[in-house]
C-alpha cells in the first residue's frame, strides 16, 4: 500500500487495487491518517484528523466530514 493520504487510499479503492484487496473484500488494516478512530466505524474504512472514508462498496465510497 503506497497511500500517502486519503484521497490517494480513496483513488486506489476505486480502483480496486489488488495491495489494498484482502480475498476479495477490502483489507480491515487500512492505513489511516491522523487522528482519533471515530467512535462508530460503521462503513468507515479509514480517516484523517478532519474526514472519514465511508462507503459500503467502490461505487459508493466517498471522503466526508464527521457531522
Amino acid at each position: 500500500m503506497s497511500a500517502k493520504n486519503l484521497e490517494e487510499l480513496y483513488e486506489l479503492m476505486i480502483k480496486n487495487d489488488p495491495s489494498i484487496m484482502d480475498k476479495g473484500s477490502w483489507s480491515t488494516s487500512l492505513p489511516t491518517f491522523g487522528g482519533p478512530a471515530p467512535s462508530d466505524t460503521t462503513e468507515v474504512w479509514s480517516w484523517d484528523e478532519t474526514r472519514l472514508l465511508i462507503g459500503t462498496c467502490a461505487s459508493d465510497l466517498q471522503i466526508v466530514n464527521p457531522s
